[in-house]
């Protein structure tokens, strides 16, 4: 079976919904973040919401993979993690449903009693 991300790469079309949750939570936070470089980005995500860095570092290879990020590779330099085209359409795809993604990861990682505060 030919997946829709093989089958035709010049017309890419991914609805949002279709991507792991994790990976959707990855391409909000590119495009809400002004983070250059991929190390950086990882270990921000692994301290915002607690994630395994190797675990971010599979998710960004296989959104590079599937043509969605764009990132400088082991050695390289001066290429910084971006969406493509297609990360960007898939991006404007979440509207709405963006902050309640964020939410979802973000109220595991959240103190409650510190939270009351505000």
């Amino acid at each position: 079976m030919v997946s829709s991300l093989e089958f035709d790469k010049e017309v890419l079309v991914v609805q949002p919904s279709k991507l792991p949750e994790k990976e959707q939570l990855t391409i909000i936070e590119i495009g809400l973040d002004d983070i250059d470089s991929a190390s950086s980005f990882v270990s921000y995500l692994s301290e915002m919401y607690g994630f395994p860095k190797s675990s971010m570092w599979y998710d960004l290879r296989r959104l590079k993979e599937k043509g969605l990020v764009d990132f400088a590779a082991k050695g390289e330099k001066g290429k910084a993690l971006r969406l493509t085209e297609k990360g960007i359409q898939i991006y404007k795809g979440f509207s709405a449903e963006k902050m309640k993604i964020i939410n979802k990861f973000a109220s595991k990682f959240i103190d409650e009693d510190s939270y009351s505060e505000y």
